[in-house]
């Protein structure tokens, strides 16, 4: 199983878009998925149409439960959810080696699955920690916006910290740029800026990027994946990014 973390500290930057995105495609392309949602907001899960007040990613982080307990069955994936006892998640789980519930967890599953995919919240508290622990890469997502470059270099320095620390094989697989209009100047600019820290990261930025689309919103209300609505641009650009995903390094 590999598994994949979607991250970024700044919100607004198409975290759990992309998260739901990689796992509705790969379901269609016949891999077996696992989503985990790690955020307290639950949007991911509420996107997926899993259910509420179920065993969730809260309860396998503290050692409430078993990790089979949690794992709903979904149409295109199996989902572990989230709910908003995760705001507190810093506090509920304080023991010693609190950064590798996720990894202890998942090692009991490890082979049912070829990928999982973890959406996580706009932070960088202990569910990020297991996260990045527990992930063979990470994908760092981006919009071209104003203030898109905020908190990517403290990302970056708690990255190299897990990577020297906790989790020596994790690989940065890189950047994507989301909400982007390439015909725009600040789109380019902070594109332009996006490769220089890139560099830095010793990662890349995907060539794929994701155009703003409205029907990305009217997708996740009305509980559809993205790939239900094919001629959109989102669904045109996201198949294109699971293409040049699975072509550069999963299977490489």
């Amino acid at each position: 199983m590999q598994i994949i973390s979607i991250v970024n500290k700044k919100g607004g930057v198409a975290k759990t878009t992309t998260a739901l995105a990689i796992a509705s495609g790969l379901s269609k392309r016949n891999f077996h998925v696992l989503a985990i949602d790690f955020d307290a907001q639950a949007n991911f899960s509420k996107a997926s149409g899993g259910e509420d007040d179920v065993v969730g990613s809260f309860d396998i982080l503290t050692g409430k439960e078993n990790i089979n307990e949690a794992i709903q069955e979904l149409p295109l994936y199996h989902l572990i959810g989230a709910d908003k006892r995760l705001s507190s998640i810093d506090v509920a789980l304080n023991k010693p080696g609190r950064e590798f519930m996720l990894k202890k967890a998942l090692s009991q599953i490890h082979s049912a699955y070829d990928f999982c995919i973890i959406d996580n919240p706009p932070a960088l508290n202990v569910a990020v920690a297991n996260s990045l622990v527990a992930s063979d890469k990470i994908i760092i997502c981006s919009s071209a916006e104003a203030f898109a470059l905020d908190g990517l270099m403290e990302l970056s320095t708690t990255l190299d910290d897990v990577h020297q620390f906790m989790n020596p094989a994790l690989i940065v697989d890189g950047i994507l740029i989301t909400i982007f209009n390439p015909r725009t100047i600040i789109g380019q600019h902070i594109k332009e800026q996006l490769s220089k820290i890139a560099h830095v990261m010793n990662t890349k930025v995907y060539n794929t990027f994701i155009r703003r689309c409205n029907t990305i919103s009217v997708s996740q209300s009305d509980r559809k994946n993205i790939f239900d609505f094919p001629t959109t641009k989102a669904a045109i650009d996201y198949g294109n990014f699971i293409d040049e995903f699975l072509g550069g390094h999963l299977h490489g």
